[in-house]
């Protein structure tokens, strides 16, 4: 009797679907040319740090990566052009601001939002959602506090809750805007450990930083801007290498627009044609941010 060939083991070296491919991208805000012709892959399961410092275009890169502003050039997502993109609770957005309205809504709250873009409006979750919050809320670190308000917790346990939040989605992708900032050195610690977890699950991620800090040994890959320009696409550099880096290049006095001009819910103007689940609150935008973003975006699930 002849056996059958056995299943080949799978090859670590072998090319993984992309999960954003980026082509020639640039950004106009204004008079200024915040990103200029960036082009780079993310792979699935790949964790890529983006770098730089203020002003660079790092937060704008993010935005436009998600449709948060106009550009030109493409981005495909997951295979799919973005224009055409709606699976978009394959994407967990993680934003660095939480909505001050979010303030007063427990953690459970928090997180059962991002289960709403899989419910049908107006109805109730149900046991198995209930059962998924849970135990969300338990992976980041956070059960025993499920009926606390955001305000009662620390700024490292509110961030565990909107990445519990942006997990309940089922996302293939995280992507994160400076998550360390403003936490202490424990609280950065226990934020690698989390995302550490989440990477070894097959987690892809796109994290916006200064620098790498705790989460250096987590990041496959970094991507270095400097003035809107992609100067660095390669393995993580050390720390005070994004420094060293932008001292060493000349200076691109045409894409000086800094990041923190815009606020982080900052919206393109074509967003309004998108219709999908109105949170009332439940955004995590800057309070003048007219609506939601497209399809999560914060984590709200798929827009049609």
């Amino acid at each position: 009797m002849q056996l059958s060939n056995p299943s080949p083991t799978p090859d670590p070296t072998a090319p993984r679907d992309s999960v954003i491919a980026v082509r020639d991208v640039e950004v106009t805000l204004g008079a200024t040319t915040a990103l200029a012709g960036v082009s780079t892959t993310i792979h699935a399961g790949e964790a890529v740090a983006l770098l730089g410092a203020n002003g660079s275009g790092k937060s704008t890169m993010l935005r436009a990566l998600l449709k948060l502003v106009a550009h030109k050039g493409s981005v495909d997502l997951f295979g799919v052009p973005q224009s055409r993109f709606r699976a978009w609770h394959r994407i967990g957005y993680v934003p660095q601001y939480a909505d001050p309205a979010l303030q007063r809504a427990t953690v459970r709250e928090v997180v059962s939002t991002g289960r709403l873009a899989h419910r049908r409006p107006f109805t109730l979750p149900s046991r198995a959602e209930r059962r998924l919050v849970n135990d969300l809320i338990e992976q980041v670190g956070l059960a025993g506090r499920e009926g606390w308000e955001l305000a009662e917790l620390s700024g490292g346990q509110q961030q565990r809750a909107r990445i519990a939040r942006a997990l309940a989605t089922g996302p293939e992708l995280l992507a994160l805007d400076e998550p360390l900032a403003g936490l202490d050195m424990a609280s950065q610690e226990g934020l690698a450990a989390l995302l550490r977890r989440l990477k070894s699950g097959g987690m892809a991620m796109l994290v916006v930083l200064h620098e790498m800090g705790p989460l250096g040994g987590l990041m496959d890959r970094a991507l270095v801007l400097d003035h809107g320009h992609l100067v660095h696409d390669g393995p993580p550099l050390a720390e005070g290498g994004v420094t060293a880096l932008s001292a060493a290049l000349p200076l691109h006095d045409h894409c000086d627009h800094p990041d923190h001009h815009h606020s982080h819910g900052d919206h393109a103007h074509h967003e309004n044609e998108h219709h999908g689940h109105n949170e009332h609150g439940h955004g995590e935008h800057a309070p003048d941010s007219p609506g939601l973003l497209p399809g999560l975006i914060d984590g709200l699930g798929d827009r049609r």
